[in-house]
């Protein structure tokens, strides 16, 4: 329960910090926001241009940990000054990663996703075409979802702390499912231009129902699984597709909608499905262990009567024996009584 409080908290904290932070912005701009930058497939960035643009934005993921890292090894661990060295060359392989992997995702994944959102607007095909990009939607939102490397790591922990009993496929395939549909409702929400209330607050009211329901081990797993489904693979990904559909949308219906206002909201999505899908795992897992325990107990039973009964069937048996044996004893004990009568008659 305190992980949980723990969570929300952040969460509460970190959509508040946005919302003043786009106060601000509103009001430095004169009360209205800034006009957003319309998607130009033709005028895409080139794979050197973004490495050199997440230089500076790698650095300053990576350099807030080192700062804080080294007083609390140095003074208040006070670990060894070769460990430390290793320490601080390993941040050379992560800042490199880091580079490779958000480069690699801006330049090709981002695009893709760009590109899908835009192809199924094509005035050349037919007007019904576009709802086929919930179906798209769906099925990428669990693709990447399965290749998530957070998703893959949590897996792993789970499995190894349950000793097994809760499998790490079982988990990346519920959250895949979770995401495909978070995806598709993201989607829903920017095709019928529905404000995105009407989404979220009756799947985080399902949400806190099932928490009532749930094992309390399948409500933390849950809540921590709506944080780690949002990682830099899916968002990268998702957020792009979910923008040029936005944009899509404005062109085709000419709406005065804002495209950051349609086109945003995939992450909310993907933070709230987790929690319904897991909570949904962790019932079925609850049900399927009382159906194992009531099996268990019949079988039980069973053998318990199974039991009693050859208790009786060996009961009876030892009575006839000794009926048997009694009548035996009695005919010898008659056989003697005649033999010494007619001793005594002699």
């Amino acid at each position: 329960m305190r992980i949980l409080v723990l969570l929300a908290g952040v969460a509460i904290n970190i959509i508040v910090a946005v919302l003043i932070y786009g106060i601000i912005v509103k009001a430095m701009n004169g009360g209205v926001l800034p006009p957003e930058n319309i998607f130009d497939m033709n005028n895409e960035k080139g794979l050197g241009s973004i490495v050199l643009g997440n230089l500076g934005d790698v650095m300053l993921a990576v350099l807030p940990i080192i700062l804080i890292s080294i007083p609390f090894l140095l003074i208040l661990i006070k670990i060894p000054k070769r460990t430390f060295s290793k320490l601080m060359f390993g941040v050379i392989p992560v800042y490199l990663g880091l580079l490779i992997f958000l480069s690699g995702i801006d330049y090709g994944f981002g695009f893709v996703g760009q590109y899908i959102g835009q192809m199924f607007f094509d005035q050349s095909r037919p007007e019904g075409f576009k709802w086929l990009l919930l179906l798209v939607g769906f099925v990428l939102g669990a693709a990447i979802t399965v290749s998530e490397p957070a998703v893959t790591v949590l897996g792993d922990q789970i499995e190894e702390l349950t000793n097994g009993h809760i499998k790490k496929l079982t988990i990346r395939i519920t959250l895949a499912i979770g995401i495909g549909f978070a995806s598709l409702l993201s989607i829903l929400k920017i095709l019928t231009e529905i404000n995105i209330l009407y989404f979220l607050v009756p799947l985080y009211a399902i949400a806190l129902i099932m928490m009532i329901f749930t094992p309390k081990l399948f409500v933390g797993l849950a809540f921590d699984s709506g944080g780690v489904t949002g990682g830099a693979l899916t968002s990268a990904f998702l957020t792009p597709l979910t923008l040029s559909i936005a944009q899509a949308v404005a062109i085709s219906n000419g709406s005065k909608l804002s495209i950051l206002t349609n086109g945003f909201g995939i992450i909310s999505f993907i933070s709230v499905t987790p929690l319904i899908a897991i909570q949904a795992l962790g019932i079925i897992y609850n049900i399927r262990m009382k159906y194992i325990h009531i099996q268990d107990a019949e079988e039980s039973f069973d053998d318990l009567e199974s039991f009693v009964a050859d208790s009786n069937i060996e009961q009876n048996i030892n009575e006839s024996e000794a009926g048997i044996n009694e009548r035996e004893s009695n005919e010898e004990y008659t056989i003697l009584c005649d033999y010494c009568g007619k001793e005594e008659e002699k």
